[in-house]
């Protein structure tokens, strides 16, 4: 019976029949061979240790090399690190060259164990309780960036005659301090087959998951997408641009919705499982998947990625780099497409000697969700939540909203917003007078905000001390613009003693381009100012080249030279008399002498 039912695969099953087999002759070869292979499945190493031993002494010595790495391998997950290098010891003669590979690798394991043991990082898991955790496994969970709903796969009995698990999709929302009774998702995406591995859109109208064996499956398993439509949710289609011959899945796509990464067992990658990506525009795939590369992945497997909100830190498991045990949670931060930083493993007890996986970090940076198996669990595997320590931390994110107070006549407002030290701006050009914008905490930006017929407005905003905001809006001023009115440029300044234009200040100058090119109504006064260096006669000829400088910029970039006047007004109108911070004297206002252009 036991070699028909593992015929059927129906390893399970089987396990009682070998066991009373065992009880019969607990030196039957075949018997310990298949015990071993399911214990090995359950994880359960003591017992994988008792029947390797066993095999060692009643199979082959040719076989013994294979029993002697698998109680080696059994003793480490197991945290018994001296037997686990005392057997090595004892059988490294039997060991071939690729054995003594994988034990390289093994003693590699067993000094970052030790050590990481020996300094355990901050960890205080959470179970989210029976409301989202049962007695059989959630894992993979995703959660909309406004951290109200959650969505995670659930092995459920859909059999009431025999048992008969299956994927499917549950969701539950965040209401008064707690998450709700979890229940199925649309009957849209939930079929009679596997479903599972679920990603959402930060706006919460695209759903990517994986599915297997479907008709319309390029591979085993396949990648499928769903949009929201308000109330219900569209038939899922086959990600065909995307999808292999092979076995795709575990999608997550990035919070600007313009990567979507995934993983593949498809030829082309550094070992069994890789992560890939591939680029996104407009919700349509760009360009061919590529592999993340070996910053990232290795010859073993690299699962379960998650792209954070910041889009830079990447948290993934790997059961190939130094770790604790099976597989272990990473993080490595992105420099571009193919350039990841060393991967960092997150630390004992985070990571164990069970699996470890489905990591997500929710968009605060600090709280983040995963699944396993814990004595304190409902079940098999279930979700839980714990508070990162600052060193594994993602770069904070956080919605902000921009108000414009002052709203002249006008229905579109116009916002350039750069990270102070990048070349490139992000432009906003919204239809309302209030947008939301996501920035990163701990980061400065410089931003510049105008409206037709209004002032323009520039202001560094400096989120190093994120936590201390008081709120998420940033209000704006942008009056009506009236002759005698004017604004600093807020991004333009002058070495010492210069009247060239700065690299850096092409930002400001290129968005002061474009207001002028809406408001063609309007002509200016450049005012340019200097420090209290130097006489008033030379400061007096210094701030008159500047303002010349930021004419001919705006003359070369389509502003007519009828519109602009230009005025130095020297060091007559300082800001600040501290000798450390004389460059802030040195700039240009502008001021509004004409409304009525034609």
């Amino acid at each position: 019976m036991a070699k028909y039912q593992i015929r059927l695969n129906r390893w399970s099953e089987a396990e009682p029949y070998l066991q009373q087999c065992f009880i019969d002759d607990s030196t039957h070869v075949w018997t310990l061979q298949k015990l071993l292979k399911i214990n090995e499945k359950k994880t359960s190493w003591i017992h994988v240790v008792n029947l390797s031993e066993r095999l060692i002494r009643h199979d082959s010595d040719t076989a013994r090399h294979e029993y002697a790495l698998k109680m080696a391998k059994a003793y480490y997950e197991l945290f018994q690190f001296e037997n686990c290098q005392k057997t090595i010891n004892q059988y490294i003669e039997y060991f071939d060259n690729e054995d003594l590979d994988e034990i390289k690798i093994l003693e590699r394991q067993i000094t970052f164990a030790r050590f990481a043991i020996e300094h355990p990082v901050p960890y205080n898991p959470k179970n989210l309780g029976e409301g989202i955790n049962t007695k059989y496994s959630e894992y993979l969970p995703a959660i909309t960036q406004d951290n109200r709903i959650l969505v995670f796969t659930r092995y459920v009995d859909r059999s009431k005659s025999f048992p008969s698990l299956q994927e499917d999709f549950y969701f539950s929302e965040f209401e008064d301090d707690q998450w709700n009774k979890a229940i199925p998702l649309s009957r849209t995406i939930n079929t009679e087959q596997n479903e599972g591995a679920p990603s959402i859109s930060a706006n919460g109208k695209v759903f990517y998951f994986a599915a297997c064996q479907r008709k319309d499956s390029k591979g085993s398993c396949d990648i499928y997408y769903t949009y929201n439509r308000g109330n219900y949710w569209t038939t899922p289609k086959n990600l065909q641009s995307v999808n292999s011959e092979y076995w795709d899945s575990q999608p997550n796509i990035s919070a600007d919705g313009k990567m979507l990464y995934f993983v593949s067992n498809r030829p082309g990658g550094y070992g069994g499982k890789d992560i890939w990506a591939v680029h996104i525009e407009d919700g349509q795939v760009v360009g061919n998947p590529y592999n993340l590369g070996p910053d990232v992945n290795t010859d073993g497997d690299e699962m379960s990625p998650f792209m954070h909100f910041d889009l830079t830190s990447l948290y993934f498991s790997s059961n190939t780099n130094p770790g604790m045990g099976q597989q272990d949670i990473f993080l490595s931060r992105k420099c571009n497409d193919t350039t990841w930083t060393q991967p960092k493993n997150l630390g004992y007890p985070i990571n164990s000697s069970e699996n470890e996986n489905s990591f997500f970090v929710a968009s605060d940076a600090k709280t983040a969700y995963f699944s396993s198996r814990r004595e304190d669990g409902f079940g098999e595997q279930d979700i839980y939540q714990l508070t990162l320590y600052q060193a594994i931390r993602p770069i904070a994110r956080r919605i902000f909203s921009l108000i414009n107070e002052n709203a002249p006549e006008s229905d579109t407002l116009y916002i350039a917003i750069r990270a102070e030290g990048r070349d490139s701006a992000v432009q906003v050009i919204a239809q309302e007078e209030s947008i939301q914008i996501e920035l990163n905490a701990n980061q400065n930006y410089d931003l510049v905000a105008y409206a037709k017929n209004s002032l323009m407005q520039s202001m560094q905003l400096n989120l190093s001390y994120f936590d201390a905001l008081p709120d998420a809006t940033i209000r704006l001023h942008l009056p009506k613009a009236k002759v005698g009115d004017g604004f600093e440029l807020a991004h333009i300044l002058f070495d010492f003693d210069k009247a060239d234009i700065q690299s850096t200040s092409y930002f400001e100058l290129n968005q002061l381009v474009n207001y002028l090119k809406i408001n063609r109504h309007l002509k200016i006064l450049i005012e340019g100012h200097t420090d209290i260096k130097g006489s008033d006669a030379y400061n007096q000829v210094l701030s008159k080249k500047r303002a010349e400088a930021i004419k001919q910029f705006l003359i070369d970039s389509g502003i007519g030279a009828n519109r602009l006047k230009t005025h130095g007004k020297g060091s007559t109108e300082i800001i600040t008399q501290a000798s450390q911070k004389q460059y802030i004297n040195r700039r240009v206002v502008i001021q509004i002498v004409d409304v009525n252009n034609e």
